[in-house]
């Protein structure tokens, strides 16, 4: 049996102290000098790191050699144990000394906040591989969102008073993460889910460089939040009001509707499909190489509807615009098409004032709010995606539609199926109404018992 810890050698408040390791192996003890001095107000005996000060500007630095010391010291002592070598303090002072000239690549920190921050200046230059089997740096976007979480992780480490390690990465950090995020910063449960989500593939990264990491945040109960939004999606006969609505003295929303037909009837991200050029048009199909998000290839078969739009545009697509434009406009669309009906929905984009309780400093922040509401303010670019593929649902075979979509997981591909109980239960009595047709069951009568 081994322990370790890191303690302070004098108890002097106004001299900086040296911080040693104390490791106890059997009945031995070694007291290694770290080489780090700090004063005691500045050191939590705890958690046995440098607190959070802003004094102190190579705190991160300390702990991340403390963390790797320890890392070394767990080991090298394990090693000599398997190796039925004798153990001393001198063999490990040795060990230690020759772990520190060659001491691991930065990435290799045991703090989540170093970690991913170096991680994220290597992502322009590091290689993944996607699922077509392509090798590629890692998109714009997924670092625009890894260097979101980092920004919560070290606010979150600043409240808590203490970096956290991936051994920290428990499910009791879970829950206080989750807190955090959703009590103090009021982000919607599906952006919690996606800075947990990233939190799980940084530790997967991690646990590859070596890294000890906490085996909670694999597992299912490391649960990335959900919500209970509700989507509406535009059914074929909305679809058509939309492309057949005489939108010729508005060139600003009959550009806009064109792009929304464009995008319900392809299925394609918004991402993608605002940035669709004439070259992907080819013998009747649009072919896109890569797609932003996967980098899969899909081919599209041209829908009616766009075909008409093309013709009318002397084979020229629609002008392109920015997302949050095109967001914008179709609500605009939709309202004067006349999708005015109250139905119930979850709404992305309401402003609340939130006044921090400590400071008293106010904010804006946007939060879904369901309740009814006019169906086109339900209407956003992710409505293209789950009309397409709820208008599809149950007229192809599932593997054709995801085929068009790009979901690799038919899970992920039913989350998009927005048909309700009541259309499915629709859709079951005309069957059963086109099965007494064709068996003409309406002639036959019972035999009386």
């Amino acid at each position: 049996m081994s322990s370790s810890k890191f303690i302070l050698r004098g108890i002097n408040p106004n001299i900086k102290q040296s911080i040693v390791l104390r490791f106890l192996y059997g009945k031995n003890r070694l007291m290694y000098s770290t080489g780090y001095k700090t004063l005691p107000k500045y050191w939590n005996d705890e958690k046995e790191v440098i607190r959070n000060r802003a004094e102190i500007t190579n705190r991160d630095t300390i702990n991340d050699a403390l963390g790797t010391i320890k890392d070394n010291i767990k080991s090298i002592y394990t090693i000599l144990q398997k190796e039925g070598t004798h153990i001393d303090n001198h063999l490990l002072r040795l060990r230690l000394s020759q772990s520190k000239e060659t001491a691991p690549h930065k990435n290799n920190s045991p703090y989540v906040q170093n970690f991913l921050s170096n991680f994220i200046k290597d992502a322009p230059h590091k290689l993944i591989q996607r699922a077509n089997g392509t090798t590629e740096p890692l998109k714009a976007n997924t670092i625009k969102g890894y260097t979101t979480t980092l920004n919560h992780i070290e606010k979150f480490d600043k409240k808590q008073g203490t970096p956290t390690r991936f051994t920290d990465l428990n499910l009791q950090f879970h829950a206080k993460f989750i807190k955090y995020l959703g009590t103090d910063n009021h982000l919607a449960m599906l952006t919690i889910a996606t800075r947990i989500k990233d939190i799980k593939s940084i530790a997967k990264h991690a646990r590859r460089e070596g890294v000890e990491v906490c085996n909670d945040v694999f597992t299912n109960e490391f649960f990335k939040p959900t919500d209970k939004s509700i989507n509406v999606y535009l059914d074929d006969q909305e679809i058509k009001q939309i492309f057949d609505f005489d939108f010729s003295t508005n060139e600003r929303l009959d550009n806009v509707r064109d792009l929304f037909i464009i995008g319900l009837r392809t299925g394609l991200r918004v991402s993608d499909f605002i940035r669709l050029k004439e070259t992907n048009i080819k013998e009747g199909f649009i072919v896109i190489d890569e797609v932003q998000k996967t980098g899969e290839s899909i081919v599209i078969p041209l829908h009616p509807q766009i075909e008409m739009i093309l013709e009318k545009r002397n084979g020229n697509l629609p002008r392109l615009i920015s997302h949050t434009k095109f967001n914008d406009y179709i609500k605009e669309v939709c309202e004067k098409v006349g999708f005015n009906q109250l139905v119930m929905g979850t709404k992305h984009s309401e402003l609340k004032i939130i006044k921090d309780p400590k400071t008293g400093i106010e904010k804006e922040i946007y939060r879904k709010s369901t309740g009814k509401f006019p169906k086109y303010d339900l209407i956003s670019s992710h409505s293209c995606r789950r009309s397409f593929s709820s208008n599809l649902y149950g007229k192809l075979p599932n593997m054709v539609i995801m085929a068009i979509t790009g979901h690799k997981s038919e899970k992920t591909f039913l989350n998009y199926i927005k048909i309700t109980p009541k259309e499915h239960a629709e859709t079951l009595r005309a069957l059963w109404m086109k099965q007494v047709k064709e068996n003409n069951f309406e002639t036959v009568k019972m035999a009386k018992v």
